[in-house]
């Protein structure tokens, strides 16, 4: 049977499923899902994804998602204050909008966008090289359907029958040196000297160390073990006192991040959900293996940055937390406040 009659028996039997899910019980991929829906709904866009993403600032208002394996994130907002740059044929984007939808783009992972509807929805849909989504444009009016009509046909295609080219999944390797091969006085002492939070990667590669190791390693002045059951007790804290947080989620194509306050708190289950009218966010707390509360030193040096990280079973950071602070500024005492109660709260002892 054809992949997409399969999807339609799926969908008749289980009418709420979402793709991702169907795709896993199809053993497929769900780009490779949508594109056996070409023709039904379903548009294939062309590679220009510089193009497509610049192009989506007349949607107007969207809801964005973005998600990884544990945490789903979903921002409403304009998409715009786009930057995307080619340098030595290497894609480069960013979109700096705090307190609408801000992104940074890993393009190195991108491979294939769709142009979809789901019921009525409207949604422009972009996956990396492996087949899994990266983040999904979902219209929000239809004043903006004419719009989308333009961007569709603009960015299409040419051959829509083409099959889906997949690249495998890269395995995990440990480059790293073992814990007892790490100079931990040597990486203290880099990390002392960082005068930019984004000199963190580069510390990282430079003493061979993986994120995890190193956070793991390092003293306690810049690194602390703390449950990941801190995440209830993080955004109760942080709705009380009405304070501005950044949260950031990503996956192999796309950082996307949240600048604002939360209001809405409902843990289900295993779920932890944040439900306000313009961010929802929602994570699996099972999925949450290890959370830290990490200090680095910017501005030059003279400001400290807190952020509370959380990583799932491989290791990999899932969702990150910082107080939101511009430029220069050092943090609000309330982020400061939140982050002395996670660190004093023996309940929280990892």
């Amino acid at each position: 049977m054809p992949l997409y009659s399969e999807y339609q028996k799926i969908k008749s039997d289980h009418p709420q499923i979402r793709m991702v899910d169907a795709a896993q019980q199809l053993n497929v991929s769900e780009a490779e899902l949508l594109q056996s829906c070409v023709g039904h709904g379903t548009v294939r866009l062309n590679d220009d994804f510089g193009g497509i993403l610049k192009s989506l600032k007349r949607l107007g208002k969207v809801m964005a998602l973005a998600r990884n394996a544990e945490v789903v994130t979903e921002i409403s907002g304009n998409y715009e204050k786009v930057y995307i740059q080619n340098e030595n044929d290497k894609l480069k984007g960013i979109a700096i909008n705090p307190g609408g939808i801000d992104l940074r783009f890993l393009f190195d992972h991108w491979g294939s966008a769709f142009a979809t509807n789901v019921g009525s929805l409207k949604s422009i849909q972009f996956f990396n090289k492996y087949g899994n989504a990266i983040q999904k444009i979902y219209l929000k009016n239809t004043e903006s359907d004419n719009a989308y009509s333009e961007i569709v046909n603009k960015f299409k295609d040419e051959n829509q029958s083409a099959s889906l080219s997949l690249s495998a999944a890269p395995t995990a390797t440990e480059t790293s040196l073992s814990d007892e091969e790490v100079n931990v006085a040597e990486l203290e002492s880099a990390w002392e000297k960082m005068t930019d939070v984004h000199q963190f990667p580069a510390l990282l590669k430079a003493h061979n160390v993986s994120r995890h190791q190193a956070m793991r390693l390092v003293d306690d002045k810049w690194s602390k073990e703390v449950s990941p059951s801190c995440l209830d007790s993080l955004l109760q804290q942080a709705k009380v006192a009405k304070e501005q947080i950044m949260a950031f989620v990503g996956n192999k194509g796309i950082v996307q991040i949240f600048s604002g306050t939360v209001n809405h708190l409902k843990p289900m289950g295993d779920w932890f959900n944040v439900l306000d009218p313009d961010f929802n966010l929602h994570v699996n707390t099972k999925g949450l293996h290890k959370a830290y509360i990490v200090h680095k030193p910017t501005d030059d040096g003279g400001v400290t940055v807190s952020s509370v990280e959380f990583l799932n079973e491989q290791g990999d950071t899932v969702l990150t937390f910082f107080g939101s602070r511009t430029e220069g500024k050092v943090q609000t005492e309330g982020w400061k406040t939140i982050i002395n109660s996670l660190l004093s709260d023996n309940s929280l002892a990892a």
